[in-house]
């Protein structure tokens, strides 16, 4: 979160990124994950060379510094600290009026940033992220073989995406022929594992190709998602 703070008004990117659009002279600036890029600068500097900004927001980044508004006791943080306050009035008072349309994938992410007074003047639309598209509809060429009743995560393996819950809450049914899979990688697997430890329903898989993952949508009966923090839309309720 400190990082995040500082990185926001560094003046160093902001010297090259101006070169390059002096240079370049683009008509239009299209804006998405910022880490690394001085955000709250470059709104402005990007404004002041008056070239049209539109912006996609994935996250909660401009007034949650940890970007998922989950606080340190994973629970959701419904009324900002001090510090964040502070930090959401720097972002409204440098970038509030600078991009002429906002895009996010879900109308919960678009209210929830009108809720904290962003982005008031802007355009505002709902596109969904784009995805692979399949070859072939999973749910109309399912591969199972075998009448165990599948269940499945995937995404990234970190304490916000609540897969903790969700083993501790399997490990609590009669799952004699109930499987769940775990899909995906990170620092949390470890930790998951220990605690999914000599229960054998629970299987995890690891990073897999897309054409193995729609193969397994397709062999799969549902897909959860448990996360703590309100995800904005992720990409595998569209995929599955």
């Amino acid at each position: 979160a400190i990082w995040r703070i500082i990185d926001s008004i560094n003046p160093i990117p902001i010297i090259n990124i101006l070169r390059i659009l002096k240079k370049e002279r683009p008509d239009v600036v299209h804006l998405q994950i910022l880490h690394g890029l001085s955000p709250f600068l470059l709104f402005r500097a990007i404004h002041l060379l008056n070239i049209p900004i539109v912006l996609t927001v994935h996250t909660y980044g401009f007034f949650c510094p940890r970007c998922d508004l989950l606080k340190r006791n994973n629970k959701v943080c419904k009324n900002l600290t001090f510090i964040c306050e502070y930090f959401a009035k720097t972002a409204r008072l440098i970038i509030n009026n600078t991009p002429d349309t906002v895009i996010a994938p879900s109308q919960f992410c678009l209210d929830l940033y009108r809720e904290k007074h962003f982005f008031i003047k802007s355009k505002q639309y709902v596109l969904l992220s784009g995805i692979e598209t399949y070859s072939r509809n999973p749910h109309r060429c399912s591969l199972a073989t075998d009448k165990n009743f599948k269940i499945a995560y995937s995404g990234r393996i970190v304490k916000g995406k609540g897969i903790h819950v969700l083993i501790e809450a399997f490990k609590k049914i009669d799952s004699g022929n109930i499987n769940l899979y775990i899909i995906g990688e990170g620092p949390f697997q470890n930790t998951l594992k220990q605690i999914a430890i000599h229960n054998e329903n629970i299987k995890f898989l690891g990073q897999l190709p897309w054409q193995r993952l729609q193969e397994f949508y397709a062999d799969c009966d549902i897909t959860v998602v448990p996360s703590l923090f309100y995800e904005i839309l992720p990409n595998v309720i569209l995929e599955s």
